[in-house]
């Protein structure tokens, strides 16, 4: 469990809930991934250098309400993906 979110330019807490629920409905996959912290601190070397991560092609899987069918989100916190798989490939390997 990481703990990096989606960081959308807005200063209003239930304006970034909104655009992240509206571009999670649209399944606006790549637009999410500008905002993501990981995929930016992974491109900067900021942290982890050398690992990866694919690119999330499904709705973001923080804070989900448990025991339902469906992604509802709690709107007191932003969706996120929070539950990642990194690697790392030994020197000389792919």
């Amino acid at each position: 469990d990481l703990n990096f979110r989606l960081r959308l330019p807005l200063n209003i807490h239930e304006d970034r809930y909104n655009s992240v629920s509206k571009m999670v409905t649209e399944k606006k996959w790549n637009e999410l991934a500008t905002y993501d912290e990981l995929n930016g601190a992974l491109m900067n070397v900021d942290c982890l250098a050398e690992f990866q991560t694919y690119q999330c092609q499904f709705p973001p899987t923080f804070k989900v309400t448990k025991g339902e069918k469906e992604f509802l989100y709690n709107p007191k916190r932003v969706p996120s993906y929070t539950d990642r798989i990194l690697w790392k490939s030994a020197p000389g390997l792919k």
